[in-house]
């Protein structure tokens, strides 16, 4: 499923970035569409056909309005997502078939990261808002998140890694720049 996840969500991946994981909106999230899809695209018009059964071909085409409808939603839930990368995270919002916004947040511009969960169902579900805020005073918003401490603890790390990896870097760079420097000098000016 990851993997299928990874290819639907490669387009808005630089070129060197590899997705860690990706944060989804909690299923509470679709769980009214969910149940007006059944009552609605199963239960009302199949029902009527039921009463009714001259209108046989009137209750398909309804349910199958009803049910492109509730593809539609799923993919609006589905799409709505965070892309934890080894580089940043990148925000993806779905708005629409033709219509996708994305924003990325480079985990050097991270100055905190928190979550709430609100209320007796949040409590129970686990599920909440995650919030990054940013060194520039900006906050970047997923409500309804599925595990929140869990995906906070996860961003922590995979930020922490990222952090100690540019710091390897810049060692390496730095210490390849002195021996350059060294070299030249000694070249020039011997011992």
């Amino acid at each position: 499923m990851l993997y299928m996840q990874k290819l639907l969500f490669k387009s808005h991946l630089a070129e060197e970035e590899k997705i860690i994981f990706i944060v989804h909106k909690h299923w509470i999230e679709i769980l009214k569409t969910s149940l007006q899809f059944v009552f609605f695209g199963l239960v009302f018009p199949w029902g009527l056909w039921l009463v009714f059964s001259n209108l046989f071909w009137i209750c398909l085409i309804w349910s199958l309005i009803v049910y492109l409808i509730f593809l539609y939603e799923i993919a609006d839930w589905f799409f709505d997502a965070w892309l934890i990368t080894n580089l940043s995270i990148i925000n993806v919002e779905w708005k629409g078939i033709f219509h996708r916004l994305s924003s990325r947040i480079d985990f050097s511009d991270i100055k905190e990261i928190s979550y709430e969960i609100k209320g007796f169902w949040g409590t129970i579900l686990k599920y909440g808002q995650m919030i990054v805020h940013t060194n520039v005073g900006t906050e970047v918003i997923l409500n309804n998140t599925k595990n929140p401490k869990k995906i906070e603890l996860l961003i922590h790390q995979v930020r922490e890694n990222f952090i100690n990896q540019q710091k390897l870097q810049d060692s390496d760079t730095l210490q390849e720049i002195l021996a350059d420097i060294v070299k030249n000098h000694l070249a020039k000016k011997g011992l």
